[in-house]
């Protein structure tokens, strides 16, 4: 109840691994394989392996093992960073709940930016932009323990990233 909590705007599941606080407008979840969070404008999140601050937009951050390994061994993690995406021309009216027209595509994103960082050594690793297909747009610099994330560097939607360790094959 709200009367046993420090706090009675802040939630958090019987295992930690959910938290809400809606003073703050924030929710994380966190897994061995999978870590994410909502975040407004400003606010930071700090799991266990992923943390992610100088948040520029509302956004959805989510790091997910795509291997079966824990995050901190997985060899292939995907990263979404979402912000709000809509079709060109979308309307709503003023209730925020009745749309007069879908629109049309091209998808607008709004631009986000944030600056993530993992409790992991990430040499040997490669990051990969990712478009809304899946496919690997191009090479984003990797510090050795994380990433400046834009969603829209260059004019260029940004849908995911792949964070991949590829085996070097060894011949004889």
């Amino acid at each position: 109840t709200s009367a046993e909590r420090p706090n009675p705007m802040q939630f958090s599941s019987s295992t930690g691994e959910l938290t809400l606080d809606m003073e703050k407008e924030t929710f994380g979840a966190i897994s061995p394989r999978s870590e994410g969070a909502v975040l407004p404008p400003g606010q930071s999140f700090h799991g266990r392996f992923m943390k992610v601050e100088k948040n520029s937009a509302f956004a959805g951050f989510l790091a997910a093992a795509m291997d079966g390994n824990p995050l901190s061994q997985s060899m292939r993690i995907l990263l979404i960073h979402a912000t709000q995406c809509r079709n060109t021309g979308l309307t709503i009216r003023a209730d925020g709940k009745t749309y007069d027209s879908w629109g049309t595509l091209p998808l607008l994103m709004r631009r986000g930016t944030a600056q993530v960082t993992f409790a992991r050594d990430l040499s040997g690793f490669t990051l990969y932009a990712l478009d809304f297909d899946g496919a690997r747009l191009f090479r984003v610099p990797l510090t050795r323990n994380g990433f400046e994330a834009d969603n829209s560097p260059g004019g260029k939607a940004v849908a995911a990233y792949e964070l991949a360790k590829e085996s070097q094959d060894v011949r004889l």
